[in-house]
């Protein structure tokens, strides 16, 4: 095993004929999950797009925690050639989670460079400008792509406004099909999740499943997950992420809602616990609603300004190679630091605050 990853990686597949060196990366890409080896899968990969190596980083580092590894297969089902060095290849992927078998079929597109063949993602369709890009996986997801676009457009201004935000790119894809989803971000990922972003990846959308006004919120969520992510150098706690997320996709494009301070169903104390991704629906949506609802009360009582403190102090922290769910308990206390700094307030003081002001 271990001679066949060094012929791979010291022998690329430029020597191979188009089949056999396509075959020769699944095989490659199967023996580094096997092997829980970043460094080889890595060499599967295009380096032409950072974004999705970051996502496949995550996507790996997730599999190796969450799988059983050595169970993970890859078997070319057919192979397109849709240009001398392109094709489009159609993948069956399987492996064992927890004693179950999991198995996705999806396509990839695979290109020659000049160091041999290399996966580049999705065959995705585009619209865009350079700076904002739409990816979507099917035609009938090109009208969702365009409000998509439109909408980045807008909400980027207005959090420019307000935050002083200006990003150097912004990529969303959208994908037809909520398996090609879910494999895309992770194998954790829980199945009521349909939009995620992580620090330098690309916004991820299911697509043909919301109303134009729900896309436009989602997408608003999305983009706000992104700008705290590069504000605080990754360093917010998962509720002011979502809490943060949550209140600028209600009001950032509709000022006529007023936020209304209601009773939570979890406290901050509690909030900085609860492990979202774990959460069944119906939980996963008192927690969305508890962290509208204090990032909500922080703006209305200290105003925009407190957040932007808050993720000043945050962004002076050191980043952590990690995805967000894996760093909670750090992210967190960080996040507790840093509210004491911009509010001069501890959580419980927040937390009774937040209390005695409902409606």
């Amino acid at each position: 095993m271990l001679l066949s990853i060094f012929w791979l990686l010291f022998y690329p597949t430029t020597f191979f004929s188009a089949d056999e060196a396509l075959e020769q990366l699944m095989i490659q890409k199967e023996i580094a999950v096997q092997q829980g080896d970043w460094h080889a899968y890595q060499q599967t990969l295009s380096q032409a797009d950072p974004f999705y190596i970051q996502e496949k980083k995550r996507w790996f580092q997730d599999v190796v925690r969450t799988i059983e590894p050595k169970s993970f297969r890859l078997k070319i089902l057919k192979r397109n050639q849709k240009a001398k060095d392109l094709y489009e290849v159609w993948i069956e992927q399987s492996y064992q989670k927890r004693g179950e078998q999991v198995t996705v079929r999806y396509p990839l597109r695979v290109k020659k460079t000049a160091r041999g063949w290399k996966d580049h993602d999705f065959p995705f369709q585009s619209v865009g400008d350079g700076r904002i890009q739409v990816y979507f996986t099917h035609p009938f997801l090109e009208k969702e792509a365009q409000i998509a676009f439109e909408t980045i457009e807008l909400a980027q201004k207005r959090l420019e406004e307000k935050f002083a935000w200006v990003p150097k790119q912004i990529e969303v894809k959208l994908y037809h099909r909520p398996e090609w989803f879910w494999q895309s971000v992770k194998p954790s990922l829980p199945h009521w999740a349909i939009g995620w972003h992580e620090a330098d990846q690309a916004i991820k959308l299911v697509g043909g499943v919301m109303e134009p006004s729900e896309l436009k919120a989602s997408i608003v969520h999305e983009l706000v997950h992104q700008m705290v992510s590069e504000l605080t150098n990754d360093n917010a706690a998962y509720w002011l992420q979502e809490g943060t997320a949550s209140y600028y996709e209600k009001h950032l494009l509709s000022a006529e809602k007023e936020f209304v301070n209601q009773t939570p169903h979890f406290l901050l104390s509690q909030l900085e616990k609860i492990h979202l991704e774990s959460l069944p629906s119906q939980e996963a949506a008192k927690y969305y609603e508890s962290c509208y609802l204090l990032v909500g009360f922080i703006v209305q009582e200290y105003q925009e300004v407190a957040l932007l403190r808050l993720f000043h102090h945050l962004k002076q922290e050191d980043y952590i190679d990690q995805d967000s769910d894996q760093k909670l308990a750090i992210t967190a206390l960080r996040t507790k630091k840093s509210l004491q700094k911009s509010l001069a307030i501890s959580t419980q003081q927040l937390d009774e605050k937040w209390l005695q002001k409902r409606e």
